[in-house]
């Protein structure tokens, strides 16, 4: 029998992908002679804040004794998953602050929107604000002012594909919708009239 295990890894997350091509040979069952192992294929990738499986790929495994002669066969091989795991330990040091954009106007009988905001802060390799999900709320119609709101759970950090917005903390900040009164100025109308 031989056992090969995949290797097993951990980092920080920075914004790129955790691998591990090592592998390891249960030294309870050595290779005979001079076999070794002349290829093997492991497969396993984790980008996000989590953990998954590392693995050596079923039928990828190929001995050869000292000439270079296949003995592959001559072995029962058990295959053992390693694990990726990125941690977020630094979380609370990555903030991004989302702003809204406020907005002013003069009473027109319409409502004042602002979809607009800013985004602050520092990303690593790559990651940035899915700007086309987040949500900035508030409408403001008669004179006064009110609040124009970007919805946290809206706020969405890609790297490419993959979703790692659980690597930062997302904080936001709202701004104001105000609008004016429109300045009116009444005369009062002229008549003349002969003297009586």
């Amino acid at each position: 029998p031989l056992t090969l295990t995949a290797g097993s890894n951990t980092k920080e997350y920075d914004g790129t992908p955790l691998t591990s091509n090592a592998y390891t040979v249960d030294e309870k069952e050595k290779l005979q002679g001079q076999d070794r192992v002349a290829s093997i294929r492991i497969e396993g990738s984790q980008l996000a804040p989590g953990s998954r499986d590392n693995e050596i790929v079923k039928g990828s495994v190929e001995l050869v004794n000292g000439a270079g002669q296949s003995v592959t066969d001559n072995y029962d091989i058990t295959l053992k998953k390693g694990t990726l795991t990125v941690t977020n330990d630094k979380k609370a040091e990555r903030v991004i602050t989302v702003k809204a954009n406020p907005a002013e106007k003069l009473y027109d009988g319409t409502s004042l929107t602002n979809g607009d905001f800013q985004v602050t802060g520092t990303f690593l390799n790559g990651d940035a604000v899915d700007r086309a999900k987040v949500q900035v709320t508030g409408s403001q119609t008669f004179v006064g002012s009110s609040k124009n709101t970007v919805d946290a759970s809206s706020v969405h950090i890609m790297n490419g594909k993959v979703d790692v917005t659980e690597a930062y903390t997302i904080k936001t900040e709202d701004a104001d919708l105000t609008v004016t009164a429109q300045p009116i100025t009444l005369t009062a109308a002229s008549a003349p009239k002969v003297y009586d």
